[in-house]
């Protein structure tokens, strides 16, 4: 028998992007200098313009120290 394949990742949903920043204590200007991209780019995000990257989710936990 074969192994598993890791579950492939999701990307967050805006909701869960907004209570992490927030959990974090951090703007979304300093959220967003954290993943090295722009606080305009992190407001689509949280208002779910745009889906985040599922590696973006991984760094971001793991520079705040939420990573699992």
């Amino acid at each position: 028998m074969s192994p598993r394949a890791p579950r492939p990742a999701t990307a967050p949903r805006p909701a869960q992007i907004c209570r992490a920043r927030r959990a974090a204590e951090l703007t979304q200007r300093e959220a967003a200098a954290l993943l090295h991209t722009t606080d305009r780019v992190w407001r689509q995000w949280e208002a779910g313009d745009y889906a985040m990257h599922p590696a973006f989710w991984e760094l971001f936990n793991v520079k705040v120290g939420t990573a699992k």
